[in-house]
């Protein structure tokens, strides 16, 4: 995200950890600046991360109660 110039900020557990609190989970989540430019960098970024085949657009961006799941929960 930061080679892309995405504007984000990590939040939920990675980020109550950064603060010292131990709180393990086992995702990590992202609030993002909901700007047509910065969705775009974004589903650049997440193409050459190797999700290209889900063919994300912005619109699946700007809808806010939706939910973008990449990958799967480890076991």
């Amino acid at each position: 995200l930061n080679e892309h110039q995405v504007k984000y900020l990590i939040i939920g557990g990675y980020a109550v950890n950064f603060h010292g609190y131990p709180r393990y989970t086992k995702d990590i989540d992202f609030w993002l600046w909901m700007t047509e430019s910065n969705i775009k960098k974004l589903i650049k970024a997440i193409k050459e991360f190797g999700f290209g085949a889900l063919n994300l657009e912005i619109e699946d961006f700007m809808t806010p109660e939706n939910i973008i799941q990449l990958g799967y929960e480890p076991y």
